[in-house]
């Protein structure tokens, strides 16, 4: 019975621990460097000169940002998007490698692909456009 109640306690130590890990990184501005579009039919779109930034306020669990990109489909038709997050709660998933970005009208479910102290990449699914949506993100120093 012990062991169980020590391996238990370990456990939430280590969870606790990842997501605070996870938001000291995440804290702060961060650039976007990459933008890459995955439509429903499988089509890859690359956008390597996008502007903007996300930035993370995680003493008051607020993300902004104004990511903008443009892409050129298989039959050559350029296409403007963009990706607008004006102070919306997040919620961080630390098992799941989720952050949820919430505002009354919208919800956003980022996957975390990857981070470190100064590299970023999140993605998520546009349910309306039906493409899965990476950004490679750099920290602003």
């Amino acid at each position: 019975m012990k062991r169980i109640l020590i391996l238990f306690t370990l456990v939430i130590l280590i969870s606790c621990s990842k997501e605070k890990s996870i938001e000291r990184k995440l804290d702060g501005n961060w650039l976007v460097t990459k933008v890459r579009i995955q439509d429903g039919e499988g089509f890859i779109y690359d956008d390597t000169i996008p502007s903007g930034e996300m930035i993370f306020n995680t003493q008051n669990k607020l993300v902004s940002g104004k990511i903008m990109f443009d892409y050129s489909t298989i039959s050559l038709v350029s296409l403007e998007d963009s990706l607008l997050l004006n102070d919306f709660q997040y919620q961080l998933n630390s098992d799941a490698g989720r952050f949820y970005a919430n505002s009354p009208n919208l919800q956003y479910d980022f996957r975390i692909l990857s981070i470190t102290k100064s590299d970023l990449q999140i993605e998520y699914y546009d349910l309306q456009k039906y493409q899965m949506k990476r950004f490679v993100l750099k920290k602003k120093e």
